[in-house]
C-alpha cells in the first residue's frame, strides 16, 4: 500500500476482497464478523487471507490467522504489518 493510506482506505480494500471471495456486496458499514457469516468458513478464510496478503502487500503470521475475524481486526493487523 501507499504510504499514508488511511484505515478507512484499508477497510475499503478489505471489504472489496470479501466482495470478490464471498461473491456478494459488502456495505461500507459492514464489520463482516466471521462468526455471523456461515459463508466465511475455514476454506474461505484461507482464500481471504491469501487475497488480502496480495491486495495489501503484507504477510500475516500463522499465529494471528485465527484473530482475523472481522474487518477491524484485519485492518489493525495490516497496519501492524506496514500496510498503511
Amino acid at each position: 500500500m501507499v504510504e499514508g493510506t488511511s484505515s478507512s482506505d484499508l477497510a475499503a480494500v478489505v471489504r472489496d476482497v470479501f466482495r470478490v471471495i464471498l461473491g456478494r456486496p459488502v456495505a461500507a458499514d459492514d464489520r463482516l464478523v466471521r462468526d455471523d457469516n456461515p459463508d466465511w468458513d475455514s476454506l474461505k478464510h484461507i482464500e481471504v487471507v491469501f487475497a488480502l496478503e496480495d491486495a495489501l502487500g503484507v504477510t500475516f503470521d500463522a499465529a494471528e490467522l485465527g484473530e482475523l475475524t472481522d474487518v477491524d481486526s484485519i485492518v489493525a493487523a495490516a497496519e501492524r504489518h506496514g500496510a498503511s
